[in-house]
């Protein structure tokens, strides 16, 4: 039986003052109540049979061995584009939605654990306690991962198995029985980390960067073969849409799951109110995919602002009609540098600025504690450091002659391995052996 504090990793490791912050919903009122939380998984039981998927979607029929698993909607936006890149022999299958999995099987297996769980429960220290209560019914559906993973790879006889999200609890129960099955393993991050993920276990990975690498490392990863080369999603980069006219400046403002939304608020009112009488500021909206997009566009067709919808267009997308971005720590900072676009870090939380990406430290954006300095810097056009350096940190392909095509690197791999030829990588894009430690080694580009 799978462990669930290793599948779960995440939730313990960020703990329930988190976890309560990053609950919406009927996910908020349940986390305090065992009761509430068997309700919230009898419903969310009942919601998966009439509303997802009922069977596993058929693969191709010259499917080669090659599943791709992720559901979110930054999930597919990575791996899609090395999709795009494969060769017309190698032919995947995609799991891309709750649709193609029969996602309901999966509450049906764990109901009998039920016990199972509550020993867990009456074992565990109060703070793990705290936070089963906190994601109840994902902890309870835990139970039913396993055997609906053998199950899925059982029709599906995988060669190889590619995700991007390495700390939620579905593709990490793949991973781990697909390597149990001898099956190979490939992760592409999808996303800056926090040191509060977990460490990596995957046959293969391939990371942003050598920050990404640092903080997975501290974490304690210890196996598998990693390769810096790159974050797939910055091959979607949008040259900017120039703005020539001086006494228009384009604001964008990113919003999470962690932000308050009166701060939000208050904040795009400030500038409305505040902004210089010669110069139109044009302010567009984007929230993060989990937060309610209905509400937030009502409101900002009521107070005549742009929104972004993620549904509908990428981060990228949004990026290129802008001059600024304002968000709170998140990775969009990132995407705004490798776009070329200047951008400034805002606390919309009710927490303390942590930096737990380190773009502030690193000079690859600006914190500013006051709206009133913001103001200041894209009214008066204030001179922003250089953060070049900083940028190829967090991505390796930065400047190099594989900027932009990080997903033929990977479409590469994924061939090699279909194909029992994995030796011939390296030599091919000319990667180094950066580190080899026991299991881990560590590939990369000598800068």
């Amino acid at each position: 039986m799978l462990d669930i504090h290793k599948i779960g990793y995440i939730y313990f490791s960020i703990g329930t003052e988190k976890i309560n912050k990053i609950n919406r919903g009927y996910e908020r009122w349940s986390s305090n109540s065992y009761f509430l939380g068997v309700l919230n998984f009898l419903f969310r039981y009942l919601h998966s049979i009439f509303f997802n998927g009922h069977h596993f979607v058929e693969p191709p029929y010259n499917y080669n061995g090659c599943l791709f698993y992720g559901v979110s909607v930054n999930n597919v936006r990575s791996l899609t584009p090395i999709i795009n890149k494969l060769s017309t022999d190698d032919v995947p299958l995609k799991i891309f939605s709750v649709n193609d999995y029969p996602e309901w099987k999966i509450y049906h297996y764990a109901i009998p654990h039920f016990l199972d769980l509550i020993k867990v429960i009456i074992h565990s220290s109060k703070e793990d306690r705290l936070v089963i209560r906190s994601k109840f019914p994902i902890f309870w559906r835990m139970y039913g991962n396993e055997k609906f993973v053998n199950e899925m790879l059982d029709k599906y006889k995988p060669k190889l198995v590619v995700f991007a999200n390495d700390h939620n609890d579905l593709p990490r129960t793949i991973n781990y029985v697909a390597k149990k099955r001898g099956i190979k393993t490939l992760y592409v991050q999808h996303a800056s980390i926090g040191d509060k993920f977990p460490p990596l276990n995957f046959t293969y990975a391939f990371l942003d960067g050598k920050e990404t690498y640092e903080k997975y490392k501290k974490v304690g990863t210890k196996e598998g073969d990693i390769y810096l080369c790159g974050g797939v999603r910055f091959d979607s980069v949008i040259p900017c849409n120039e703005n020539n006219n001086p006494n228009i400046i384009r604001m964008g403002i990113a919003i999470n799951i962690l932000d308050q939304e009166n701060k939000v608020k208050d904040f795009i009112k400030f500038f409305i109110i505040n902004s210089c009488a010669s110069k139109k500021l044009i302010i567009t909206l984007r929230p993060h995919p989990t937060l309610n997009l209905t509400q937030w566009e009502s409101w900002c067709n009521k107070e005549n602002i742009y929104f972004s919808s993620p549904f509908k267009e990428s981060s990228f997308e949004f990026l290129s009609k802008q001059d600024y971005l304002i968000s709170n720590e998140s990775s969009i900072h990132l995407d705004a540098a490798m776009s070329h676009i200047k951008s400034l870090i805002f606390n919309f939380s009710n927490s303390e600025f942590e930096d737990v990406y380190g773009y502030s430290k690193r000079n690859l954006s600006l914190y500013v504690a006051f709206k009133e300095d913001i103001l200041g810097y894209i009214m008066k056009e204030k001179d922003f450091p250089d953060n070049r350096k900083a940028i190829n940190y967090y991505c390796a392909s930065y400047g190099s002659i594989f900027e932009g095509n990080v997903s033929y690197i990977l479409a590469r791999m994924i061939h090699l391995i279909l194909n029992g030829n994995v030796s011939s990588f390296n030599d091919e894009f000319h990667l180094h052996l950066l580190n080899n430690e026991g299991s881990m080694r560590v590939y990369g580009w000598n800068n």
